[in-house]
């Protein structure tokens, strides 16, 4: 696993405190490792690269326009000299695919790119039909959550030399909160669902927190924005509105009703799409620094 970090040229996570609301918050910055490959990506990747290495296959993946997934997996590709292709949901980006900052860079990093349908691409995710011709490529699945990302998962709590009474994480697959249930570091794992309506399983481990989607996925909120704002001026804080603004918020109203909790939030990174959302909204969401 760490062996892919030490090739990429990626940072260690941080482990931070901020004053918040009179409270100490303790936070892991896996947003720290790299602009990019950000957050939580490179765990659920690293095992993944390993295999399809030792399988000499090129890396076959799945996302939408905005993709952390996606343009996590063209960067390391890149960095390690791996060919890969993403299947991206929505054919209507076929022809404007250049006008997205994510889907752009994944391009400029050497990903193909290969538009579908949103009817093929959820028979695809979802394992209904076979993905015909792609018999030679190693799948990772949308979001990157199979055995060995899950696996992978499990390591970013390998340096915490506590273990927590409560962890926050935002929740899209679930993989994340699944592989930290398997760390062994936390009490109770509490996972923020960013979705609307998911239906989770609940042998797990994890407790799928549901009251913090705001809407849904990639729903604007003003709310969620002015909020985003106002932790960016105030503690250089930068929070996506996606995923980690809504696993923040379900962390701070638990930690000031269990003030007693020893309780850590887990930064997953996903900045780089705040770039794309200030493009279409005109909001002043904190953006990485480096484009190019």
């Amino acid at each position: 696993m760490y062996t892919v970090f030490e090739r990429a040229g990626l940072n260690s996570p941080e482990w931070q405190t901020l004053e918040i609301r009179g409270l100490d918050i303790h936070m892991l910055r896996l947003d720290k490792i790299h602009p990019y490959i950000s957050g939580n990506k490179i765990y659920k990747l690293g095992l993944n690269i390993l295999e399809a290495e030792r399988l000499n296959k090129p890396i076959l993946t799945f996302g939408g326009a905005y993709s952390n997934h996606i343009l996590a997996t063209a960067c390391l590709c890149q960095k390690l000299n791996i060919e890969c292709k993403g299947i991206i949901r929505g054919d209507e980006l076929r022809y404007k695919w250049q006008e997205n900052t994510t889907l752009k860079l994944a391009d400029q990093w050497g990903m193909q790119l290969e538009f579908v349908d949103r009817t093929s691409y959820r028979a695809y995710t979802q394992e209904q039909v076979d993905i015909a011709g792609y018999d030679q490529w190693y799948v990772i699945p949308e979001g990157g959550k199979n055995r060995l990302g899950i696996k992978g998962c499990a390591s970013i709590m390998d340096k915490s030399t506590t273990v927590y009474d409560a962890v926050f994480v935002a929740c899209g697959t679930g993989g994340t909160a699944e592989g930290i249930v398997l760390s062994q570091k936390a009490k109770a794992v509490y996972g923020v669902d960013v979705l609307k309506g998911v239906d989770r399983p609940n042998n797990i481990g994890v407790d799928f927190t549901t009251q913090y989607h705001f809407g849904g996925y990639g729903k604007y909120q003003s709310e969620l924005v002015q909020f985003i704002e106002k932790v960016w001026h105030e503690v250089q804080l930068p929070l996506d509105p996606i995923y980690t603004v809504k696993s923040f918020k379900a962390m701070l109203d638990f930690q000031q009703n269990n003030p007693d909790k020893k309780t850590l939030w887990i930064h997953s990174g996903g900045i780089q799409a705040n770039r794309g959302f200030n493009l279409k909204y005109g909001s002043r969401l904190p953006e990485i620094q480096v484009y190019d």
